[in-house]
């Protein structure tokens, strides 16, 4: 049930959504909008009220991820953002996995065995190339710094963040 948010002449769409984690209820702004996170017990009126009392966050995130949207082209389907570029991919059917990266067309062609899991292997390809990057600069920084680091781990984190 999406709740409209008047302002100014113009209104803020704002889509909400049940959760049975929500202890209370959670304002989140992106690109694609602002949600508002309840818990299965809300009422109306307390998110309503809610929603009011934060009407000027709201609306300065909104501004922003608009401004944001326009600078980037908007979402695109089949394209992705790689070392601040912007790229085409396509997915092709292949006996081995590999990623070919043309900086000339701005295209990346990842070939996969299984086209099902697509999603799984480009994380896995972002995973490598930033594992790249950060081995590269990462001893740059730490010697500016004068800082001693051990080891460097990327994970897709399951859990929620503080939620121990």
């Amino acid at each position: 049930m999406p709740l409209l948010l008047d302002f100014a002449n113009n209104s803020i769409k704002i889509n909400v959504r049940t959760s049975k984690k929500a202890r209370r209820l959670r304002l989140v702004s992106g690109i694609n909008g602002v949600e508002a996170i309840v818990p299965l017990d809300y009422r109306a009126e307390e998110l309503q009220s809610f929603v009011s009392s934060r009407k000027d966050w709201i609306i300065k995130t909104s501004r922003y991820y608009s401004r944001l949207k326009e600078r980037c082209g908007g979402i695109e389907p089949d394209t992705i953002y790689f070392l601040g570029s912007k790229y085409h991919f396509h997915v092709v059917k292949d006996k081995k996995t590999s990623a070919v990266v043309s900086e000339a067309m701005k295209v990346i062609t990842f070939h996969m065995a299984d086209r099902r899991r697509y999603k799984e292997e480009m994380q896995e390809w972002y995973k490598e190339q930033i594992g790249k990057v950060i081995a590269e600069r990462l001893p740059l920084l730490a010697g500016r710094l004068n800082m001693k680091f051990g080891k460097v781990s990327i994970k897709s984190q399951k859990s929620r963040w503080a939620s121990c």
